[in-house]
């Protein structure tokens, strides 16, 4: 009998091995760790940075809420890392996602909305499911409108009072959209990893026009009156004709660019 039970046992112990790897992959698939978001509204220090998103008060360091709360309906284990955008009393970002285990491998993404209050501050709207890849990049508020860029490459429109999307579908680049967009004159510019600055209608998402580079895009488009200057992984700042996308001129960097330009009396930072 020992001769016929071990050909079967060894199957079985074969594929509890696998299935724990599958569950061990599953359950860590939101804990990665990422660079904290941080952001400001003049008076307080948003921070987000890991299982919480925290208002700082700037004068005393006190915090002035945190989020998610111990009574907060939302998964526990969730990760913040994308700078949370705030304007008035409202402070939006997203998630990194909770996996949905091994018959479901996908991760869900949600955007939050709260409201900005001490020393509470209770949650608005969640959007649920518009994402099934991290959001790393830090949301854009303009008006009462939200827009989200996802790193399952999709750029998300949203009704900043109610979560409801605004376009009749999400923009999808080539690939994951780090940056945080910038808005000017009715056109959002979205710049990706697929190695291309993007201009969109901002209330359709429709493309206008495409700019390609070398190299990937990882910050967000600067813009000054009828210029965007971009950062990107080949090695070079770029200035770009805000109407048609045309390269006006190219400064080359000794390695990757990472980080967004910066823009002050005519001269550009990178």
């Amino acid at each position: 009998m020992t001769a016929i039970r071990r050909p079967l046992l060894r199957p079985i112990f074969l594929l509890l091995i696998f299935a724990g790897l599958l569950l061990t992959a599953c359950g860590t698939r939101t804990a990665n760790t990422n660079w904290p978001g941080l952001s400001t509204d003049g008076e307080n220090l948003y921070l987000a940075n890991g299982p919480a998103v925290t208002a700082y008060d700037a004068d005393t360091q006190e915090i002035v809420w945190r989020f998610p709360g111990p009574d907060d309906e939302i998964n526990q284990s969730l990760q913040f890392y994308n700078a949370p955008s705030v304007q008035g009393d409202r402070v939006i970002f997203g998630d990194y996602g909770a996996a949905g285990g091994m018959l479901s491998p996908k991760v869900t993404v949600s955007v939050y909305a709260l409201e900005n209050t001490s020393p509470v501050a209770p949650i608005i709207w969640t959007a649920d499911k518009v994402a099934f890849d991290k959001i790393v990049a830090p949301p854009l508020q303009v008006g009462d409108v939200v827009y989200v860029g996802t790193a399952d490459n999709l750029m998300l429109a949203l009704d900043a009072t109610n979560g409801e999307p605004v376009w009749p579908e999400a923009f999808e680049a080539g690939h994951s959209i780090w940056g945080q967009a910038a808005y000017h004159g009715g056109k959002l510019y979205v710049a990706s990893l697929d190695r291309s600055l993007h201009a969109l209608d901002a209330e359709t998402g429709i493309e206008q026009w495409k700019t390609e580079f070398e190299g990937a895009i990882a910050s967000r488009p600067v813009l000054n009156d009828n210029l965007i200057y971009v950062s990107e992984f080949g090695s070079q700042v770029h200035a770009v004709d805000i109407d048609n996308g045309n390269i006006i001129w190219s400064a080359p960097a000794e390695n990757w660019v990472w980080g967004a330009p910066a823009y002050d009396a005519g001269v550009v930072y990178y």
